[in-house]
């Protein structure tokens, strides 16, 4: 299912927030079971050109519950066009996924800095370098939630996207 932008929440100029997209699927959730190893996409959400602005800062925070098991289970969100990962974080005995996702624009509509891939939380401290990207938001991206197996099982087991709300926040 791919969403696109929904409505502005306050302003559009500098300090305003931009709401682009969620999804509450009240429990029902969208899942991947883990009957093969082959990555399926949870949701994406369609961004227009020019939506995003130079200095802006992105917010991604999705919720997960997965099987608190062994087996290795992996997330990830990345932009459909060019398939650039943004993050990805892989647990194995947890019973959620909780991250907070953040990037900053370099003043550029074609340079980003996002958290480190496999951090968690707003204060999480990481032994890993901030990721850099080159997404460019001049023109459309889609940006989508994925999910996969280390190991396949017998489908009885399911990583599941149970919300996500993504927004943004203006830059000066």
């Amino acid at each position: 299912m791919t969403a696109s932008i929904n409505s502005i929440v306050s302003g559009t100029n500098n300090g305003g927030v931009v709401y682009l997209g969620s999804t509450a699927v009240g429990g029902a959730g969208r899942s991947k079971t883990d009957a093969d190893t082959a990555v399926g996409v949870l949701w994406s959400l369609f961004i227009p050109a020019g939506t995003i602005q130079a200095n802006d800062q992105i917010v991604i925070r999705p919720k997960l519950t997965i099987p608190n098991s062994a087996t290795t289970k992996n997330f990830g969100i990345r932009t459909q066009t060019g398939a650039v990962t943004i993050y990805s974080l892989s647990a194995t005995t947890s019973a959620s996924m909780l991250p907070w996702v953040d990037g900053s624009m370099r003043n550029s509509l074609t340079s980003q800095i996002w958290v480190p891939n496999g951090t968690t939380g707003i204060a999480s401290v990481s032994g890993t370098a901030l990721l850099t990207t080159s997404i460019d938001f001049s023109i459309d991206q889609t940006i989508e939630f994925y999910a996969n197996w280390g190991t396949a099982g017998a489908g009885s087991n399911s990583i599941t996207l149970e919300s996500a709300l993504v927004y943004i926040i203006r830059g000066a």
